[in-house]
Formats: C-alpha cells, structure tokens, sequence
C-alpha cells in the first residue's frame, strides 16, 4: 500500500507531523492528495525554539513530510488492507 492511500484514510483523525527543517505539525488531517501533500485544519506549528503558532488550516507539501505520529487509538489492521488490491 502507498503511504499516501494509507493518510488518506487518516481523514479526521488528529496526527503530529515533523517536517525536515524540525518543525512539529499537529492537527486534523482534512485531505491527502497523490504526491502526500497533506491538508490539516485546526493545527498548531511549532518550530525549533519558538512559541507556538496556531492556525485554522495548513497545507503541507508531501516532499517536506519527515514522519507522521498516528493517534492511540488508530486501527492499524483496518488501515493496512488495501482497498485497491482487496488484500493487506
């Protein structure tokens, strides 16, 4: 399964992101397009040694995206099956 199909069907669920330059992402994931780029609302940024910014929406740019955080209480086995193929 590709990492994007697999955001995808992460659409409001609440992830944190770290981006390559450092800067840690939280927020509801609304969308996810092909190329991984990520579109959250209610999001708080934080970079490096700097106070935290909030923000109703925010688009991320896939290339950009180092690792996502899922929730606790993400079903990994309902996530993982690849609706494409019919098979995990």
């Amino acid at each position: 399964m590709k990492l994007n199909r697999f955001l995808g069907k992460m659409v409001n669920e609440t992830v944190t992101m770290e981006l390559k330059n450092g800067t840690q992402v939280q927020g509801t994931i609304t969308a996810v397009d092909t190329s991984m780029n990520t579109h959250l609302k209610q999001v708080r940024v934080t970079v490096r040694h700097k106070n935290p910014v909030n923000m109703a929406f925010l688009s991320i740019r896939g290339a950009n995206i180092r690792y996502v955080i899922l929730p606790e209480h993400a079903d990994l086995n309902f996530l993982l099956i690849d609706d494409a193929r019919g098979r995990v």
